[in-house]
C-alpha cells in the first residue's frame, strides 16, 4: 500500500507502473515544455497558489499537498486522515470518519470544498 501513496500501481506480482498523476508530476515530454507559456503565466498570476505548491485531489479521495507549509498541513489534518508526510509532500485520505470528525468540530462540507479549491494546484483540472 505504501507504493500506492507514491503514485505506483501494482500490476502483476512485483511489477509496478506509475499512475497518471505521478507521471504528470514527474515526467516531461521529450524536448518539449510540459505546459504552455499561457498556462504557466496563469499559474503564477497574483492570488494563485504557485511556485510548485498546491493541493491535488484524486478520484479515490487521496489528497496530495505539494510543498505544504506547517499551517496548511495542520488545516488538512482537520478533515483528512493523514497517510504520508515528507518535507515536500503530504498525503491524506478524505474518509467518512475524517469528514464526520470535521463536521463535529463545526467545519462544513462547503468549508472543506472551498479550502481545497482555494489551494488547488494550478494545473489540476477545474482548479
Amino acid at each position: 500500500p505504501l507504493f500506492e501513496m507514491f503514485g505506483l500501481v501494482r500490476l502483476d506480482g512485483a511489477m509496478y507502473a506509475p499512475s497518471p498523476l505521478s507521471s504528470f508530476l514527474t515526467l516531461e515530454k521529450r524536448g518539449k515544455r510540459r505546459f504552455s507559456l499561457e498556462e504557466e503565466e496563469k499559474a503564477s498570476a497574483p492570488g494563485k497558489y504557485s511556485e510548485g505548491r498546491g493541493i491535488i485531489v484524486e478520484t479515490n479521495y487521496s489528497v496530495h499537498a505539494l510543498n505544504a507549509d506547517y499551517v496548511q498541513v495542520q488545516l488538512l489534518n482537520l478533515f483528512l486522515a493523514p497517510k504520508v508526510r515528507f518535507p515536500n509532500l503530504f498525503v491524506g485520505l478524505l474518509t467518512r470518519e475524517s469528514v464526520r470528525k470535521a463536521l463535529d468540530m463545526g467545519i462544513t462540507a462547503d468549508d472543506i470544498i472551498a479550502f481545497l479549491e482555494a489551494h488547488s494546484h494550478p494545473f489540476q483540472v477545474g482548479g
